[in-house]
Parts: C-alpha cells; sequence; structure tokens
C-alpha cells in the first residue's frame, strides 16, 4: 500500500521534484529510498515478486548521495548536500545493497537455476561496496560506536551479508549434498565440486558467520532492538 501511494504521489520520479524545495525533495527521496530498502527486503525474506521496478525509476531517485562513489551500481553517484549523518549514509549503503539483492532475485531465484557464471559477475559487482562504505559504517567500528551509528552498521553490513549469502547459498547446498550426503559408490572416488563452486559455498558460510558476530556486537553493545527484522 505504500509503494502503491508513493507511486500516486510520483515519489519515483525525478520529474516531480521541480515543484518542492531542497528539503522537502531530500525528504520524498530517502523516503522513496526506505520503500525501495523494505521492498527488496520483503521480496527476499517472504519469496515474492518486487513491487518497485528500478526501470520505473528516472533521475535520482535511487542514485547515491554524497560519498564515495560505487561505479558498479547502476545509477551513477549524484551529490545530495542534505545526505549526511550515520542515518542517511546508512540508507545509501541500504540501496546499493538492495540493488545487487534485487539482481539476485531477477537471475536466480526467479529463475530458480544458477551458474557460476552467472554467480561470478554479480559478485563482481558486489567487490565495490565495501570500498564505496563510509569509514563510519565500517563494521570495525561498532565496538565503539553510539547507538545510533551502530543500529546505521548493523543494518547496512546485515544487508551486505545477507545478499552475499543469497547469492551463494544455492552452491552452499549443491556442495553440502554432494559431499556429505552422498556416499562414494565402491570403487570410485567420489566427484568434487569445482574450486569456483567451493569458493561461493566457503562465501555463504563466512557471510552467515560474520552475521552473527554483527549481531552479537550489537546486543553486547546494549543497542540492538527488541524487534528489527534485518537482525531476525
Amino acid at each position: 500500500m505504500a509503494v502503491r501511494s508513493a507511486f500516486a504521489l510520483g515519489l519515483h520520479r525525478e520529474e516531480t521534484m521541480c515543484i518542492f524545495s531542497s528539503a522537502e525533495q531530500s525528504i520524498r527521496r530517502n523516503l522513496w529510498r526506505t520503500l525501495f530498502v523494505l521492498d527488496r527486503f520483503l521480496a527476499a525474506s517472504l519469496g515474492r515478486p518486487t513491487a518497485i521496478r528500478e526501470s520505473d525509476c528516472s533521475g535520482t531517485t535511487l542514485s547515491a548521495g554524497e560519498g564515495a562513489p560505487f561505479l558498479q551500481a547502476p545509477f551513477q553517484a549524484a551529490a545530495n548536500a542534505n545526505f549526511t549523518g550515520p542515518n542517511a549514509l546508512g540508507l545509501e549503503a541500504a540501496v546499493r545493497s538492495c540493488h545487487v539483492i534485487g539482481v539476485i532475485l531477477e537471475k536466480v531465484y526467479s529463475k530458480r537455476k544458477i551458474s557460476t557464471k552467472i554467480a561470478q559477475e554479480i559478485a563482481d559487482h558486489c567487490k565495490g561496496w565495501p570500498k564505496a562504505l563510509d569509514p563510519s559504517l565500517h563494521h570495525r567500528q561498532a565496538n565503539s560506536a553510539y547507538p545510533a551509528q551502530g543500529i546505521a552498521i548493523l543494518h547496512v553490513n546485515l544487508l551486505y551479508c545477507h545478499s552475499i549469502v543469497l547469492l551463494t547459498r544455492p552452491f552452499f547446498l549443491f556442495v553440502m549434498n554432494k559431499v556429505h550426503q552422498e556416499p562414494a559408490k565402491p570403487g570410485k572416488r567420489a566427484e568434487r565440486p569445482s574450486t569456483r563452486m567451493e569458493k561461493f559455498a566457503e562465501a555463504c558460510v563466512i557471510a552467515s558467520s560474520h552475521s552473527i558476530a554483527l549481531v552479537q556486537t550489537a546486543l553486547e553493545g546494549r543497542y540492538l532492538p527488541h524487534r528489527t527484522p534485518f537482525a531476525l
């Protein structure tokens, strides 16, 4: 309902921005980006189709704000003087992760099949994410972070880990099935998965373990909300 209302208000179109002040434009963009993150998160969590198509968005409605450029993103970075602070920087980083999640949902889960070639192409896009992340949102800052910064660090890094798990989980399940559940026949060596497939499976375990560590740090820092869908 929120997405449909946002479409009706024209939040997805850059052309509707000109009649508003700079502050109102920033609010409209941030609201639309928040809905975009929510839509991708719910689609990945519940297995439902996405409600927002990136092809329907125009201009800078989904582009990154100020900060390090993310060259692999579908949209070029654009300056936004009002897009500062841990929450805003966190929203920017979350949008970048959700771009990737959308690609994974479209190319992997909607087709119910995946190849190492497609996975490698998506993984190459993911490599630029840590470099583009603002230093204040790095997971190593979580131990000394104040609550608002800590929550931003938690949500941003969990979304990134979630995108890695989504991409690599099929390979992990395949490797686990091959190596641990199919006993080798007498006189025949067990068939080993490809090296690239094993690397993807390993990346799935690493991202999962890192997710647990992120939530544990937030819990010990006493700023973990009791109800946060990202952590759950």
